[in-house]
C-alpha cells in the first residue's frame, strides 16, 4: 500500500516524465517493504551506459577466477574507436591502457571505447553477456548484445527497469548470495 509520501513521489514521477519527449520508464521499491512505484517497469529499454556497471563486476570476477589480469594491457587500435562518451575517441591509437585503466574510464567518464575494451576481453558480447549473468544476481531482462557503435544504438544492450532491483534489495536486507559477496561485499548487518 502506498503511504501519502509515496503517492505524492508517484505523482511528481509521472509529471515530469509526461514532460519528457521520450519514453521514460522507472521501478522505484522502498527498501522498507512498501509497494514499488513503477511506469513502463516491464517494458524493454535501451540501457544507454547503466550496463557498464555490470560489465565491471563480471570484468573484476573474471579476474578473481584467474581467467584474465587486471594488469593485462591492451594497445588502442584505429578499430576500436567510436562514438559516444569518453576521451579514448580523442587519443591517438597506439597507447596500452590496463584492463584497470580501462575499468576505471568505463565507470568514471562513461568510455564507450574503454567498455568495448572490457566486452573484448570478457570474450566478446556474448561472453560477456553470460558472465554478467552469472553473477548472482537476478537480471533477467538485462542483455548484452554487441559492442558499443552508434550505428545502431539498440545494438549493443537492453534491459528492464523493473529488472534491475536485486543488488539494492540484498543491500537492504542484508541478504547475499556467495558471488554476490564475493564480488560486490556487503557490510554485515548490525542488530
Amino acid at each position: 500500500m502506498l503511504t501519502d509520501n509515496d503517492r505524492n513521489l508517484q505523482q511528481r514521477l509521472a509529471e515530469r516524465a509526461a514532460a519528457v519527449v521520450a519514453k521514460v520508464a522507472y521501478s522505484i521499491r522502498p527498501l522498507d517493504g512498501g509497494a514499488p512505484i513503477r511506469a513502463n517497469a516491464g517494458d524493454q529499454m535501451h540501457t544507454a551506459s547503466t550496463f557498464k556497471l555490470y560489465a565491471l563486476a563480471a570484468l573484476y570476477a573474471a579476474d578473481a577466477a584467474g581467467k584474465l589480469s587486471l594488469n593485462e594491457r591492451v594497445e588502442y587500435v584505429p578499430e576500436h574507436h567510436t562514438h559516444g562518451s569518453g576521451v579514448l575517441k580523442l587519443i591517438a591509437p597506439g597507447l596500452h591502457p590496463t584492463l584497470r585503466d580501462h575499468a576505471r574510464l568505463m565507470i568514471v567518464i562513461s568510455d564507450n571505447v574503454s567498455t568495448n575494451a572490457v566486452l573484448r576481453a570478457l570474450g566478446g558480447p556474448e561472453a560477456a553477456n553470460a558472465a554478467v549473468h552469472s553473477l548472482g544476481l537476478s537480471l533477467p531482462a538485462t542483455e548484452i548484445r554487441g559492442y558499443i557503435s552508434f550505428a545502431d544504438p539498440s545494438s549493443f544492450a537492453s534491459f528492464t527497469a523493473g529488472s534491475t532491483q536485486s543488488r539494492p534489495t540484498m543491500v537492504a536486507s542484508g541478504k547475499r548470495s556467495d558471488s554476490s559477496q564475493r564480488l560486490l561485499p556487503l557490510p554485515e548487518p548490525t542488530s
